[in-house]
């Protein structure tokens, strides 16, 4: 600056330091803004993951009370701490192996940790199953009685059971054997009925049918009307349609050799899987000659139990 005058060098400098200030000014506005309001968003953000389902890392509110495992639906499975997801892979497996017989086979699930495990066991009670005196008559084997008491009293009446346990008035022992053989004639054999029998079926039509029979295919045959499920599309609302219409005739699955089945074979099993097969092929190499069994494959952590379960009618 010479004689009073403002050069054009002075009035730069001078613009950009008012332009610095600004700057800063702003910068300790918008700060102070975002950490008044993070508090609010903290909230939000939380609020939207325990509201949403699919984000696991929710906290969840459980609660503790008796329970049935055969009897608890998926919403009361979460009420007891598990997610979505488990609570419905808890009730899946439940339909495929028939229910839970003692309280150890919960401790098993895949889904169930140890310290889950821990905390719920003391409330877990499995009622078991009543046996009746009086044996429903499609579970009398005609040549056993017939050879027996019934042969002696020569009578072809029997008392079978009610619902409520009792006695209900003779039956004819031989025309009920026909009417149970002639009901069973009307049901559908999961493991040999064809697209065209399948369709049949209610809410089931040529898409589901051939479907139905490309899952037998890859499985080797149905073990229970359950695994229907496993078809996309096919839940357990539409099964129940037709359920009471069919059955699955086991000794129709064609089944693995578990001394001598090919990785190959047995990774194309939907139930195996390429990672099962090399490890069990692996093991079956480190034994020898020693013969092994799914109970082996469990003990080695080749296979988890509920898996083994489910094998037991893929293998011999």
């Amino acid at each position: 600056m010479r004689g009073g005058k403002v050069t054009k060098s002075h009035a730069g400098g001078v613009l950009v330091l008012v332009f610095v200030i600004l700057a800063m000014q702003i910068s300790v506005y918008l700060f102070t803004l975002i950490y008044r309001d993070a508090p609010n968003l903290r909230a939000v953000n939380s609020a939207e993951v325990v509201n949403g389902e699919s984000k696991e890392l929710a906290v969840k509110s459980s609660e503790r009370f008796a329970f049935d495992p055969n009897l608890l639906t998926a919403d009361e499975f979460m009420k007891l701490g598990f997610s979505r997801k488990q609570a419905e892979s808890i009730v899946k497996y439940r339909s495929r192996v028939g229910g839970f017989r003692k309280r150890e086979d919960f401790s098993k699930l895949y889904v169930v940790s140890d310290s889950m495990y821990e905390e719920l066991k003391e409330y877990i009670t499995i009622k078991p199953v009543k046996k009746s005196v009086f044996r429903p008559v499609d579970q009398l084997n005609p040549k056993k009685e017939m050879s027996g008491s019934f042969a002696k009293a020569k009578s072809d009446t029997v008392k079978i059971a009610d619902k409520s346990g009792e006695p209900s008035a003779p039956v004819n022992y031989r025309s009920a054997l026909k009417e149970i053989a002639s009901a069973k004639s009307e049901l559908l054999d999961l493991n040999s009925a064809d697209s065209a029998q399948l369709v049949s079926l209610p809410g089931i039509g040529p898409y589901f049918a051939s479907k139905i029979v490309d899952y037998r295919n890859r499985l080797g045959g149905y073990a229970f009307p359950e695994q229907l499920m496993d078809i996309y599309g096919l839940d357990e609302s539409r099964l129940n349609y037709f359920k009471r219409r069919i059955y699955t005739d086991t000794s129709q699955i064609k089944k693995l050799d578990l001394k001598s089945a090919g990785e190959r074979e047995m990774a194309a099993h939907p139930y195996i899987g390429g990672y099962v097969a090399r490890g069990i092929v692996r093991f079956r190499e480190r034994m020898g000659e020693v013969s092994i069994t799914l109970d082996d494959l469990v003990i080695n952590k080749i296979v988890k139990s509920e898996l083994a379960g489910i094998l037991r009618f893929y293998f011999r």
